[in-house]
């Protein structure tokens, strides 16, 4: 067989495989099964929450960028440590996420729709907070306790809101004052029955 016959040979079998890879990859791959109730349900369900969270804080979310997001495991075992949500778009680690109720924690890992989020309860969490317009900072010890606000200064029922001194934005609901003893202790409804929430990701 000539040389150049073998050539037109080659270069056919390979146009031949370009021609027919390319519809025979979009008729074997998956199409997604869009189902537009649920997608109207999904909306619903955010909007309620907007709304919801809107009305226990001033802050006028549609100035945010923000997320929806549903939890999909909340571990026996690490129950009062993290849970992860699947999102409905990227995020990033160090978002703040809330619920209806108000805070609950912040993003830690991201990948591909699914984020953890460590709770409030979580040893590693910390949030700077204001308290009748003292500031002060969050964290967990055993309880979510209050440091660096004096004890006289505050009372019992005292509502807790983040202190807008770092990159999340002031006035969202973290909790109540619920003891005051060798600290101020913190009650929060948010992490109860966490099923939707929204992560913020900042300012538009």
């Amino acid at each position: 067989m000539k040389k150049w016959f073998k050539n037109i040979l080659y270069l056919f079998i390979v146009l031949l495989i370009l021609v027919l890879y390319f519809p025979l990859v979009n008729l074997l791959t998956p199409k997604p099964n869009y189902d537009p109730t649920m997608y109207n349900l999904l909306l619903a369900e955010r909007d309620s929450l907007k709304t919801r969270l809107e009305s226990l804080t001033n802050l006028n979310y549609d100035a945010y960028n923000y997320t929806y997001g549903k939890v999909i495991l909340r571990e026996l075992y690490n129950f009062t440590e993290e849970i992860l949500i699947k999102t409905s778009k990227e995020v990033q680690e160090g978002d703040i996420v809330v619920n209806k109720e108000g805070v609950i924690g912040i993003i830690s890992h991201y990948n591909y729709h699914l984020a953890t989020v460590l709770l409030l309860t979580n040893k590693n969490t910390a949030l700077s907070i204001k308290i009748n317009g003292l500031y002060g900072k969050l964290k967990f010890k055993n309880n979510l306790i209050i440091e660096d606000i004096p004890k006289d200064k505050i009372n019992i029922g005292d509502p807790i809101y983040t202190s807008g001194l770092t990159k999340y934005p002031e006035g969202l609901l973290i909790g109540k004052v619920s003891k005051i003893a060798k600290y101020i202790e913190v009650s929060t409804q948010a992490l109860t029955n966490i099923q939707e929430v929204i992560i913020l990701e900042g300012e538009k």
